[in-house]
This record gives C-alpha cells, structure tokens and sequence, in this order.
C-alpha cells in the first residue's frame, strides 16, 4: 500500500520521518505546510544547504562557502558553491533551513542506499555533515528506451544522491502530499509525469502509451505516462511544482493585460 510520511514506521529503511538521530547528528522536521527542518550541530559539527534556504540558526553558527560535489552539482542544476554552517561554539547549536519553494520535506537515510538513489533535479536542498556525508552525481538515465529518455520527465543526466564514508541524511523539498512505494520483483506502477520525486537504483524507469488520440489530447496526461518497475523503491508527490507555477503564468506583457487567474479576479 501507498503510505503517507506521517503514518510509516520508523524502522524501515527510505525512511520519510519528522524527527530522527543519526550517529552524531539529530533533527526535526516543524510545520505541515513549507516546512522547516531543524538540524542539531554538537561543537564543531556542519550542515549544508542551497544558497538561500538558511532560516535560523543559534549565536554559535558561523557560515563559510564550500565546493563539494561541484560537478555532479553543475550537471543537475544544483548550486557548485553551497553555504557551509558550523557550530564554532563549546555548546550545543542547531541550524534550520526550510526550501526555496512551497514545499514539504522529505528525509533521505543514505545509509540505506549504499549506491545512491536518484531525484529529479531542483528536489535537494539540504542536508547533515559538512560533505563528507552526502554527495551530489551526474548519472545517466536508467531508462531503455529512446521514448522513455525523452517523456519520463527526467533529462538524459538525472541527480544521483550518494552516501558519502560517513552517510547522513539528504533533504529533498516535494510538493503535495508525499507517499512512498516498495515495489516487488517485477510490479509495475503508472505514474503522472512529474508525481516521481525518485526511486532506488534497482528501480526500470520506461512509458507507456495513454491511449488513443482523443485520450492523449483530452486527458490530460499528454501522449505518454511514466512507468517504473521494481524491484525498489519510489517516492512520489501528488502536487509538481509545475502544476503550482501552472496556476500563477506570466502577465501578458505585449499588450498590457494580465493573462493570469489572479488577474482575471
């Protein structure tokens, strides 16, 4: 069954949780909507994030740019220089970062996934460690197809989030509601292009026709939706940020009027 983050047991692995200790860091999740996740730093301890996603932090906290990842970052659109927030104090700090868009929070335990795990580009925006913990790849897709490269809605060079020799946690922002699918040995599920926030490596990502031509024109859902076929597991949102950006387009700017559904109020 499909399994909403706030009901799963803690003691499975790709655990989507709102609190959680690693072997040296904890954290915790606040709110239901744009959330926020609050990072425990003991002295000396770190935590990164992209530019912009800081939200707090205690007095001890100092901030310094870091290169890490840098081309597995510049190949999936991820910042190359990330800020770097070290607990430079003899007491205890913490450090909170919430995403740059509308956005719920989803844990990655890397200490799962020993060979990384794949998100759609834009979803990390934080995590535990200074580095050293998680690391950010270029990866080609898994895909075997031409058609399934193309009309998955992922590109040819996917995100790939890797454990690093001291595995953390990875923070992905996701919109909606955030659910989570272990996949037997050959079962297959059909996605909505852009619901996949990631999947495990073991995971067959292809398409499949939607039907007919006024099913593909009419639906909706375009000419082709996204399979993925397990052994693994799948993590998915039930609102792309697409669909939110959809809601608010662009004023008309050539003549003046405002095309949007705001302006039409």
């Amino acid at each position: 069954k499909l399994k909403n983050q706030s009901t799963m047991p803690v003691d499975k692995s790709m655990q989507v949780m709102e609190k959680a200790t690693t072997t040296t860091q904890s954290w915790r999740i606040h709110g239901t909507d744009a959330q926020v996740v609050e990072i425990a730093l003991a002295p000396g301890e770190s935590a990164m994030c992209e530019p912009g996603s800081m939200c707090y932090t205690s007095n001890s906290v100092q901030v310094k740019m870091s290169a890490t990842s840098m081309f597995g970052s510049a190949m999936t659109s991820e910042s190359m220089i990330k800020p770097k927030y070290t607990n430079t104090g003899n007491e205890p700090g913490f450090v909170a970062f919430t995403p740059n868009m509308p956005a719920n929070i989803v844990a990655l335990d890397l200490s799962q996934y020993s060979e990384g795990f794949f998100v759609k580009q834009g979803m990390y925006f934080a995590q535990t460690g200074g580095g050293d913990a998680v690391r950010i790849q270029a990866g080609m897709n898994p895909a075997k197809s031409c058609a399934a490269c193309c009309c998955t809605g992922f590109s040819l060079v996917m995100q790939t989030i890797e454990p690093g020799p001291s595995p953390g946690f990875a923070f992905l922002a996701a919109s909606g509601t955030i659910l989570e699918k272990e996949l037997a040995a050959g079962e297959v599920i059909i996605v909505s292009t852009g619901c996949v926030v990631g999947f495990s490596k073991n995971i067959t990502l292809s398409v499949r026709s939607n039907g007919g031509c006024c099913v593909c024109c009419f639906s909706g859902e375009g000419l082709f939706s996204t399979t993925l076929e397990g052994p693994g597991k799948v993590m998915l949102q039930s609102m792309p940020i697409t669909k939110i950006r959809a809601l608010f387009p662009r004023a008309n700017l050539q003549n003046g009027t405002d095309t949007s559904k705001a302006g039409a109020a």
